[in-house]
Parts: C-alpha cells; sequence; structure tokens
C-alpha cells in the first residue's frame, strides 16, 4: 500500500516593494527574525529542522498517521 504525500510549506511571506516597484529582498532577513521572535523557540528553523518533519511523514514510522497535517514551525501555531 502506498503514501500520498503533500509536499512541504513554509509560511508566506510577502515581499517588500524594491525602488523599482517589483519585490525584493532586502528587508526578508529582518522580517523573518522578528517573525520567528514570535514564536516559542524565538528563531528561524534551519533547513534540517524542516527535512526532520518531512523525513518522518516518509518513513515507516509514520506508517499509521493518516490525513494529519504536521506544524514543523517552531510553536508558532500553538501561540
Amino acid at each position: 500500500m502506498g503514501r500520498r504525500v503533500r509536499p512541504a510549506r513554509g509560511p508566506v511571506q510577502r515581499r517588500r516593494a524594491g525602488a523599482d516597484g517589483h519585490g525584493g529582498t532586502a528587508g526578508t532577513g529582518e522580517d523573518l527574525t522578528a517573525l520567528a521572535a514570535q514564536a516559542p523557540t524565538g528563531r528561524p528553523a534551519a533547513p534540517e529542522e524542516i527535512a526532520e518533519g518531512i523525513t518522518f511523514l516518509a518513513s515507516e514510522a509514520a506508517s499509521f498517521v493518516q490525513g494529519a497535517v504536521l506544524p514543523v514551525d517552531g510553536g508558532r501555531v500553538t501561540v
């Protein structure tokens, strides 16, 4: 029996418009830090931390997990 997995998705972030009116990344670092500070962990996730959640759901250890959402967000969903 196979497993159907939806892709992981991080938080949606809006980019600030640059001087030319297009999205830019100049403020992303500060915005991410401010957003992460609101979570109980107080910091952004490392890529490895996100990957561990995905790896668990794709593993045999999660073979009985059905129709669940696993928030890997540093506790933000609980705040």
